[in-house]
């Protein structure tokens, strides 16, 4: 038993041991050391006293920049950066980050050589770190590594292949702080190699060989998987919703295009959910709530349906105004808007897009209702139109004052939630409310899932109709990929472990929105719009009629448009577009958004020559790309 700060343990063993190791993932409550974290760069620009030394060999270029650098991070007074020569500094301070400048610093010399750092290695202006190899005399090198005497703080040793180079690896260094070395070419500072120590000295990890014996690594760890100290039962059925993705994606459904027989079949499944759940329909006796609209180009309307369902709330203080849950039902078919002129005729199944957004909104409806309700009222919607301009949301908000007279709290949208396994879980919109982005924060500590919130990203489906008029909405989505909107978005790619982290997360939020006894602090007016052409419900805007080919990074926050892949075969492939590019302008216009590159696209015809504007790790690059018809 622990009875003070420390206790002495005894072992005895049949033959001399070779290590000790503590399970770093075993429940031990401790202070975390140092060591068990590799050396960044992070821990430069954190503290508020900082050493630097400068070789006295120094030229008068080479100290003018490293002066220049030094007066670029100290700026602002938010670090102290003194400044020595480094024969004339005999001991590092003990609390201090030290910065080393100089291919011939003499500390550079006592500190970076191969027997200070595993994985790093000098051989006159010849360095390898990790798998990188790096000439200091054509490329700037950055290396971290401990201090000699106190492992909490961290000595950067940073060899400039010209004084040229400061001012841009000055500018760049900050936004690398997780790093333990890095590689910059050119003036410019192209990064060119970066990575992280192993953190081979963690005192959790003790060799007890005789010195002449330690070059050779142990193999130690590879522990078992631990079991929770308590194991809750399921609350999500992985099956159900992986059957329930299957049956939407089914050939006989043929990708419930509009006006088809699948997409009808698709509405009846789900009504016939929502009366299993014991849903009651929303204002009326029917789930079905039926629309019109005309599709561009077309002389006659299509006659579609929303499918709502209510779980009504059980405080009547909160009742009245609901929380929208919803996921679109509907997908391409074998012609929609949207499929490329060389696929028309065949199947597109819309596994992710959007089986899996309406599977888990099943399951919430299902689990939910099992409950006995919530505080406030809870309505499920499965619109319909979605790929035709958010038809059915649309169609929603415009009968919103009919239908839900107490008013709208706000909407939770699942679109695309099928590859948790790949993309991970994003929250976008979330800054249409103050409280998004520390709701979905807390539900990641509750939970331990991690969901990375993107404050944009509105116009990405249905809650963008939300958004127009002033109700804070979010999407859940796991991320996009070359299967969107292809004959591929098939049921076996869908992720169905991932779907119950997806649903975990929506039914946090649900059980977040519905008990709030106030409403959220919309950053949005009445008449908000995140979207740079909102449409009105009964009416669609031109399609697009040209293809690119890049596949958007929808969790991108800076300008322009980031490539999270690129299509095979197509006009970006073909031009040199890659995936991480981040696409700025086309012939001229800046690209605003996802929105702002839709629209511009539809200014285009197939045959035309675009000139595309892209950056490419810091390096901005003109590509020229043909498009081709959609």
């Amino acid at each position: 038993p622990m009875v003070g700060k420390s206790a002495n343990f005894r072992f005895d063993t049949a033959a001399t041991p070779l290590a000790l190791e503590v399970d770093p993932e075993f429940d031990l409550f401790r202070l975390l050391d140092a060591r068990e974290t590799a050396p960044s760069l992070g821990q430069m620009f954190g503290e508020p006293e900082v050493l630097a030394l400068i070789p006295a060999a120094a030229s008068s270029d080479e100290r003018a920049a490293y002066q220049s650098m030094i007066d670029f991070w100290g700026g602002g007074k938010a670090q102290n950066i003194r400044v020595e020569r480094d024969r004339d500094v005999s001991e590092l301070p003990l609390d201090q980050p030290v910065w080393v400048f100089g291919k011939n610093n003499h500390w550079a010399t006592e500190l970076f050589q191969t027997t200070n750092i595993e994985g790093f290695s000098r051989d006159g202006s010849q360095l390898r770190a990790g798998s990188d190899e790096l000439d200091i005399a054509e490329q700037s090198a950055i290396v971290v590594r401990r201090h000699p005497r106190n492992p909490a703080r961290a000595v950067t040793w940073v060899a400039l292949a010209s004084p040229l180079h400061g001012e841009a690896v000055a500018r760049k260094l900050p936004h690398y702080g997780k790093y333990s070395w890095l590689g910059f070419a050119g003036q410019e500072a192209r990064n060119v190699a970066k990575g992280e120590w192993p953190t081979s000295d963690s005192p959790l990890k003790v060799d007890l060989r005789p010195s002449a014996q330690r070059e050779s690594a142990l193999p130690v760890g590879g522990y078992p998987k631990r079991q929770a100290l308590a194991q809750l039962p399921e609350i999500f059925d992985e099956a159900r919703m992986q059957a329930d993705v299957y049956w939407l994606a089914a050939p006989e459904r043929e990708g419930r295009g509009m006006g088809t027989a699948g997409l009808r079949e698709a509405a009846q499944f789900i009504e016939d959910a929502f009366k299993q759940a014991r849903l009651q329909p929303l204002a009326g006796s029917s789930y079905a709530h039926p629309f019109e609209f005309t599709p561009a180009g077309a002389s006659e309307p299509v006659r579609l349906q929303n499918i709502l369902g209510v779980l009504p709330g059980t405080d009547p203080r909160l009742a009245d105004q609901v929380v929208v849950v919803s996921a679109h039902y509907d997908h391409l078919g074998r012609s929609g808007p949207g499929v490329r002129v060389s696929q028309v005729g065949q199947i597109h199944p819309g596994a992710d897009d959007n089986a899996s957004g309406v599977a888990v909104m099943l399951e919430l409806a299902r689990t939910l209702a099992a409950t006995g309700g919530m505080p406030r009222s809870v309505v499920f919607a499965a619109f319909s139109g979605e790929e035709a301009g958010l038809q059915g949301a649309r169609h929603f908000i415009g009968e919103r004052e009919r239908l839900l007279p107490g008013g709208i709290l706000a909407a939770l949208n699942m679109d695309t939630v099928g590859r948790a396994s790949t993309g991970g879980i994003s929250a976008l919109a979330v800054g249409t409310a103050t409280e998004w982005v520390h709701v979905f924060r807390g539900i990641g500590f509750t939970t331990g899932i991690t969901i990375k919130t993107v404050e944009g990203a509105g116009e990405a489906s249905d809650q963008q109709a939300f958004i127009e008029v002033g109700i804070p909405a979010v999407q859940l989505f796991t991320g996009a990929h070359l299967d969107y909107h292809q004959p591929s978005d098939t049921a076996d790619k869908v992720d169905s472990a991932g779907l119950v982290k997806v649903v975990s997360v929506a039914r946090e939020a649900i059980a977040y929105l519905a008990q709030r006894p106030n409403s959220l602090s919309s950053n949005l007016t009445s008449t908000a719009s995140v979207s740079t052409s909102p449409m009105q419900s009964g009416t669609q805007t031109p399609a697009r009629r040209v293809s690119f080919g890049l596949v958007p990074d929808y969790v991108h926050q800076g300008v322009g448009v980031k490539a999270e892949s690129v299509v095979p075969g197509s006009p970006a492939e073909q031009a040199g577009i890659r995936a991480g590019d981040i696409l700025l302008s086309l012939d001229g216009k800046t690209v605003n958004g996802l929105g702002g590159f839709s629209d511009l696209l539809k200014t285009y015809q197939a045959g035309d020559h675009v000139r595309a504007k892209v950056v490419r790790s810091g390096d901005e690059l003109d590509m020229n790309v043909s498009l081709v018809e959609r």
